[in-house]
């Protein structure tokens, strides 16, 4: 029954690798196995009890004592791991586990030859000898020894480490009790007992807060890395605006045009058209009115721009040059987009509003190698179109 709790409630620790897991965890997986190993060998001891083999028995209870040596050393190691390299209480129980370890093994050899741990008499009934007494008290001093400390440094604790000094103390008041009624009654298994109740309080106190601790401290590093990105990214949207109209700068514009140039070396652009934008009277207006009014301009003619091509980035890549990359539905209604612009551009010479030049040019994927073709064509156009509107009477000086 304590394999079947253990393996159940520890499945999460004994069957799943843990490399980059915490050492406290490893020890504590260490000593899991440590005592799966004795509950084995109490288990056989019934088994081979009942079947009268004292041979086997004898083997098995050497075992016995050895595992029984193991799983304390290894407690002692993940209490003391738990409680940290520089706590002096951790190394004194590091230390008698190693001394509890050793003196066992030395037991059992020499039981081979004197029976100072068990025998067997001529009718086959195990008897103790002192050192097995000696073994069980020896446990019931560190298992007290750590619950009082424990306890008392609990008191100072906050927080999970409270309740894992209470499971670690509770863990060492249930084994130091079973122990004190298993001196009176060898044949029980108390010692299992106490094993199978302290593994499952250490796993839900323990091995739950430090889960819990990694869970918060993984939501922690997530919310630290998304605010990074936030801020990357405001930063990133820092460099790639123009400060004065708010639109994308010339930098952002040589980074979609790298984009673009590399979607039609490779085949995978659709269809897009390339809009060249240039400011009629913009130094016409800083020669006249002032910077501050040219600037206010600039503001006007990109607000122009932008409310008729909705859909579309528009870059400012020179003083008074704008330019725009028209896809999806902007791309499908250019015509009309682009006469309503003009139509605008004509009444604007008329009621004093911002005289924006404009010409596109449509990707051509039989001619069109780099998008400086595409742009070289709507310039031209562009240009055609600031001497037409010269000709119908627009202040034209720069």
């Amino acid at each position: 029954m304590a394999i079947i709790i253990l393996a159940i409630v520890n499945q999460d620790v004994l069957w799943k690798r843990h490399e980059d897991a915490e050492p406290s965890l490893k020890a504590y997986r260490a000593f899991l196995f440590g005592v799966l190993t004795y509950y084995i060998t109490d288990a056989l001891w019934g088994i081979f009890d009942d079947l009268h083999l004292i041979s086997a028995i004898y083997v098995d209870t050497e075992v016995y004592f050895i595992a029984m040596g193991v799983a304390v050393y290894l407690w002692a190691r993940n209490v003391a791991l738990y409680l940290g390299q520089k706590d002096i209480i951790g190394k004194v129980l590091l230390i008698l586990g190693m001394v509890f370890f050793a003196f066992s093994v030395i037991a059992v050899i020499a039981n081979v030859w004197i029976p100072i741990v068990f025998w067997f008499d001529e009718s086959g009934t195990y008897q103790a000898g002192p050192i097995r007494y000696l073994l069980l008290i020896f446990q019931v001093v560190m298992f007290i020894f750590t619950a009082i400390y424990t306890f008392a440094a609990r008191r100072f604790a906050e927080g999970s480490t409270r309740r894992r000094y209470l499971a670690i103390g509770a863990f060492g008041v249930a084994m130091a009790a079973l122990i004190v009624v298993q001196l009176y009654f060898p044949l029980l298994p108390l010692y299992a007992m106490g094993c199978m109740i302290g593994t499952c309080l250490l796993h839900t106190f323990v091995v739950e807060d430090e889960k819990e601790e990694s869970r918060l401290l993984l939501e922690e590093m997530l919310l630290h890395e998304r605010e990074q990105e936030l801020e990357l990214g405001a930063t990133r949207e820092l460099v790639y605006t123009d400060a004065l109209t708010g639109v994308k700068n010339k930098r952002a514009y040589v980074e979609a045009e790298a984009m673009l140039n590399a979607r039609i070396a490779t085949g995978q652009i659709g269809e897009f058209a390339l809009v060249a934008f240039d400011l009629n009277e913009l130094k016409h207006t800083n020669d006249t009115l002032g910077h501050e009014a040219g600037d206010q301009y600039i503001v006007e003619s990109c607000k122009f721009m932008c409310s008729t091509f909705k859909h579309s980035p528009i870059y400012r890549i020179g003083g008074d040059e704008f330019i725009a990359i028209l896809e999806d539905e902007d791309y499908v209604n250019r015509t009309e987009l682009l006469a309503a612009f003009d139509a605008q551009v004509e009444q604007n010479l008329k009621t004093g509003g911002p005289i924006v030049s404009a010409g596109i040019s449509v990707y051509n994927p039989t001619q069109d190698s780099n998008c400086w073709e595409i742009f070289d064509r709507a310039d031209a156009k562009m240009y055609l179109r600031k001497s037409e509107l010269k000709s119908m009477g627009a202040v034209t000086r720069d």
